[in-house]
């Protein structure tokens, strides 16, 4: 548990300049955005001071993104972050070059926002805003995800993009439209398949359920407990004063696990086991004040942390509750370590001031993880799959096409929102408490 904590710890702080760099480019990209789509506040020379601003997003903020690319491109492979470089990359060179040898650089030069490529007046037209958000968002979806997250999705996915963007490019170029209009459609196609939002779906997901626990008082000392929590099968209640009834006090005012919490565990089919370290009697006294079947007493505090390995090397995944701080080793032994004591240092998850039934709420979060980041991942697909062959078309300006990364993120934080509220029977169960009618 001590090196786990090292690793969290080394993950919040490699996460700190990402927070900044992300910072920063919102900051650059508000006014970048503001120019480039808003014709009346174009004054005069607003594109170099555009320029200037962009200029620190690709070089400073996107810095992360091009090393992952290239340590990417150095595997073999050609995943998610080489695709967001390309994209950036190629609306800023298309940018520059249009400020210095096209129209972009004439005294009093405006620029109207276009919908699509080969009806629309931008043929040459800027770019900036496209290199401004897209690494915006790319950088704010790493910083959620904690860090490089590659898709399954990525061996298939970047070569399809690019492909189509060739074919979308060569196309209307061979059909007369020219060469600044063929290399906006080929922008278009990478911008509108930019994998923002397939980098989301799990860190929306796990937030969205993070602050769901946080308002049931429930505390995760890293973000990994609610995956564990979803592959949890096997429960241990380590200590007998972990058990009481329903609204009892322990020691220094801990609530203990109640019939309530035992009943609604077994309907996720998780039979909670108490392992106590007194008298048989006495534990099985506490078993029954909650409804515990299966009693094992007599152990001392290593002991109960080898019963907890041995069922991990029968390959189940074990959650130990406890308010106990003599319980710290199986705590630290457990897969996922609950205590219903801030005191506790080595818990994963602290359950402390509340209802202990709050525990099943972390599991059955846990548990619905999967399923929502698979409905985020449908979502950005639909809108991938919509707004690539639109682009490819031509139908699609690459300022319309950041539109669409910022409709596939919305997306995704849309459907993991609906992990914020709390299940029906939680619901019942405080007002009942609360003496209210369900």
């Amino acid at each position: 548990m001590d090196e786990g904590a090292a690793v969290a710890r080394s993950g919040r702080a490699d996460r700190g300049p990402l927070h900044a760099r992300v910072r920063g480019c919102a900051v650059l990209t508000v006014p970048v955005v503001v120019l480039t789509w808003v014709p009346p506040l174009q004054f005069p020379a607003w594109q170099w001071v555009g320029l200037l601003l962009t200029a620190p997003i690709i070089t400073w903020g996107a810095l992360p993104l091009y090393r992952s690319a290239l340590a990417e491109i150095r595997r073999g492979s050609a995943a998610v972050n080489v695709l967001a470089t390309l994209t950036v990359s190629a609306a800023f060179a298309m940018s520059v070059h249009s400020l210095f040898a096209g129209p972009a650089g004439a005294p009093g030069y405006r620029q109207a926002m276009s919908l699509t490529v080969i009806w629309g007046d931008g043929s040459g037209q800027l770019h900036l805003e496209v290199v401004a958000v897209v690494t915006t968002a790319a950088l704010g979806a790493r910083w959620l995800a904690g860090g490089p997250r590659p898709t399954g999705a990525s061996t298939w996915f970047v070569p399809t993009v690019l492909f189509a963007a060739a074919i979308g490019a060569f196309f209307w170029f061979g059909a007369g439209a020219g060469r600044p209009a063929a290399l906006e459609i080929a922008l278009a196609v990478l911008v509108a398949s930019c994998p923002v939002a397939l980098a989301l779906d799990r860190p929306a997901a796990a937030l969205a359920a993070a602050d769901a626990l946080r308002r049931f008082g429930i505390t995760l000392r890293g973000m990994p407990a609610l995956t564990v929590a979803s592959r949890v099968s096997a429960v241990l209640i380590a200590g007998s004063a972990t058990l009481g009834p329903d609204g009892a006090r322990a020691g220094a005012g801990t609530q203990p696990l109640g019939p309530t919490a035992v009943a609604r565990l077994r309907g996720l089919d998780l039979d909670p086991v108490l392992l106590a370290s007194g008298a048989d009697d006495v534990a099985r006294a506490h078993a029954d004040l909650a409804g515990v079947e299966t009693v094992v007493a007599g152990l001392r505090p290593a002991e109960t942390a080898a019963a907890v390995r041995r069922l991990q090397e029968a390959g189940a995944v074990v959650a130990v509750i406890t308010g106990d701080p003599d319980e710290a080793p199986a705590l630290a032994a457990a897969d996922l370590g609950i205590s219903l004591s801030s005191a506790v240092d080595v818990a994963d998850v602290v359950i402390a001031d509340t209802d202990p039934a709050a525990v099943v709420e972390l599991v059955r979060l846990g548990r619905c993880l999967p399923a929502t980041a698979r409905a985020a991942r449908r979502w950005t697909a639909a809108t991938v799959t919509l707004a690539v062959p639109l682009a490819a078309a031509g139908l699609l300006h690459p300022a319309v096409a950041v539109g669409t990364v910022l409709i596939g993120a919305a997306g995704v934080a849309a459907i993991s929102h609906g992990l914020r509220g709390p299940s029906p029977e939680w619901t019942q169960i405080h007002r009942a408490d609360h003496g209210e009618s369900p």
